[in-house]
């Protein structure tokens, strides 16, 4: 079973193990910085542009059209939106506020993570790290992410989305569900463990989590309607959550216009093929085989055809299971150079954390699994899972690059980072389409990359840089976010008890 570890039972234990003083944290006032630091970092205010931007010399990859390259055009953007796309005869750069050469590069919507959480956390010592500085939206723009979709929200995911949104901070668009709805017994249970019970606990900590425990299915009612009036965009339902709970989430979802997304829940998978509009992993699904009566081809062509009649879409999300069948062999993958953008705390408890099994040749049926469901037309996405331990925003670059492996196109492979998964935000917030694209009227969220990535899907991984809400981040400035970014403070989740 697909699991990934509860924020509570590791919460409260590293609290009852090594107590609730707080110990001292360093201030940002104590910490060296990199010399490089940039002009801007996400979460803070951005630059207002009064005139055009125009790239020159770019060839554009439009993804509206089967393979389509437009070379040697123009595109010119005006605050945040793509206004002209055309070739030098037809667009004067004339008073252009700036001019990006393209270097004949190729010019391609900004990915979107559709699968992440915007915590960095890991069961450290003393205490449960957690990160919530909004900088660390500087490692998905670093990797040409325009877009992120919080698998697991919580209050500052609104507020962050919300002031991205209204071009208040410079950082990545954010689609965020609310806490995850997960199963109370295992929140009983940890408690117990520690020795106290759950009305022991204080609202003020429960509300710091990303999970919710709905004791349940009233309160399950109660807290679907508390998600809608707080303004998350979505659902989020989790493993082992009780069926007769799940089953009044989804109908008060239904009532309340909620797309439902998440992990197979303790259902037969059946009645969840009927009320969830996407699944988080496709390794659950394959993992689901061993409860079929029948081969694995009659279980593949049941899986597509009725993910198809049910219109569900799929995150691969296979690079994160990749790693942990890496992490499972005793791979040192901390190593490799792209984890120098996690910062130090987290990659120290990283280090202690070991990976879900995963077999060599569960990794070779996933990678022909979703090619079947690739051309059977159904939607599939991909994802990096950060924060989960091992899980890096360049994963979204290697879900593309093992769905080619697969057989996948490229151009599909890039289906699966740009226009697929704006289409399903459109149908998460119920508004037009406005990204995914590069298309007349579309926000200016753009990556510059240095070749051609129909040719070789890995180029997604190299870029002259990114436009996020129409503000240029060439690729050192990006690179000086990051590097700014990683020193700053990771601070303890502290158990916190009533009175």
């Amino acid at each position: 079973m697909y699991l990934k570890k509860s924020i509570l039972p590791l919460a409260i234990m590293a609290t009852i193990l090594f107590g609730c003083n707080n110990e001292h944290i360093a201030s940002k006032e104590e910490i060296t910085l990199d010399p490089f630091l940039p002009l801007h970092q996400a979460g803070q205010t951005r630059p207002d542009y009064k005139n055009r931007i125009v790239f020159d010399n770019v060839n554009v990859i439009t993804m509206n059209e089967q393979d389509q390259i437009l070379f040697d055009q123009r595109v010119v953007v005006a605050k945040n939106k793509i206004i002209a796309i055309g070739d030098k005869q037809s667009i004067d750069i004339g008073d252009a506020e700036q001019v990006i050469d393209g270097k004949n590069g190729f010019l391609l919507p900004g990915f979107i993570d559709s699968h992440m959480h915007i915590t960095h956390e890991g069961s450290g010592n003393p205490h449960f790290q957690t990160f919530t500085d909004p900088a660390q939206m500087s490692i998905y723009l670093q990797q040409g992410i325009t877009t992120i979709r919080s698998y697991s929200g919580t209050s500052y995911n609104l507020e962050w989305r919300d002031k991205v949104a209204s071009g208040e901070w410079l950082g990545t668009r954010i689609v965020t569900s609310g806490p995850i709805f997960s199963d109370y017994q295992e929140m009983e249970d940890a408690v117990t463990a520690a020795g106290i019970t759950v009305d022991d606990i204080a609202e003020s900590f429960l509300e710091k989590l990303y999970s919710t425990y709905p004791k349940d299915p009233a309160a399950a009612v109660t807290e679907v309607s508390r998600q809608k009036l707080a303004g998350y965009d979505y659902l989020k339902v989790y493993s082992k959550l009780p069926e007769a709970t799940y089953l009044a989430i989804v109908e008060q979802a239904k009532a309340e216009n909620l797309f439902i997304a998440g992990h197979i829940p303790d259902a037969p998978l059946d009645i969840v093929f009927e009320n969830q509009q996407e699944i988080a992993h496709i390794l659950e699904i394959m993992e689901h085989f061993d409860s079929f009566n029948g081969s694995w081809d009659e279980y593949q062509q049941w899986v597509i055809s009725t993910l198809l009649e049910n219109d569900i879409s799929i995150i691969f999300n296979w690079s994160t299971d990749e790693v942990n069948m890496e992490l499972s062999q005793g791979v040192d993958v901390y190593s490799r150079e792209g984890y120098w953008v996690i910062p130090d705390i987290i990659l120290d408890i990283w280090h202690n954390t070991l990976g879900n099994e995963i077999t060599p040749e569960q990794h070779e049926r996933a990678k022909t699994f979703v090619k079947a469901l690739v051309d059977a037309g159904v939607i599939v996405q991909v994802g990096s899972d950060t924060s989960d331990s091992g899980s890096l925003p360049e994963f979204v670059h290697r879900d593309m690059e093992l769905m080619v492996e697969a057989g996948v196109t490229p151009y599909q492979a890039l289906l699966a980072s740009t226009q697929h998964p704006a289409n399903i935000i459109a149908k998460i917030t119920k508004q037009a389409k406005d990204r995914g694209e590069v298309t007349l009227g579309y926000f200016a969220d753009l990556v510059l990359l240095k070749e051609n990535p129909l040719d070789n899907i890995s180029h997604t991984r190299n870029h002259h840089g990114v436009m996020v809400d129409g503000h240029w981040l060439p690729e050192q400035e990006l690179t000086n976010m990051v590097s700014h970014f990683i020193t700053l403070p990771v601070i303890p989740l502290l158990l916190e008890l009533k009175e």
